[in-house]
């Protein structure tokens, strides 16, 4: 199976979302017994914002989209292209 997203610039496989003006909730699950203030996480939920772009998770290529309409416009014209 083809990766839905190849990076133009890298060739990585992983797109991320940028939001912003997100509240991000974190059930706090662990805390380190040597009081180094560290914890872990549990499930996580986002609430609000919006999508700001679309970025390669390792080179930060941006995707100039906003909406899910956009980014799937923007991957099909990758498909394409061959890229």
């Amino acid at each position: 199976m083809q990766p839905l997203f190849v990076c133009p610039k890298c060739g990585g496989h992983y797109l991320d979302e940028v939001r912003v003006d997100t509240v991000v909730i974190s059930e706090i699950i662990l805390f380190d017994e040597d009081d180094s203030g560290e914890y872990s996480y549990g499930e996580q939920r986002n609430e609000d914002g919006e999508i700001d772009h679309y970025e390669c998770r390792y080179c930060d290529y941006k995707i100039e989209e906003d909406t899910p309409e956009g980014l799937i416009s923007f991957l099909r014209g990758l498909a394409k292209k061959g890229v």
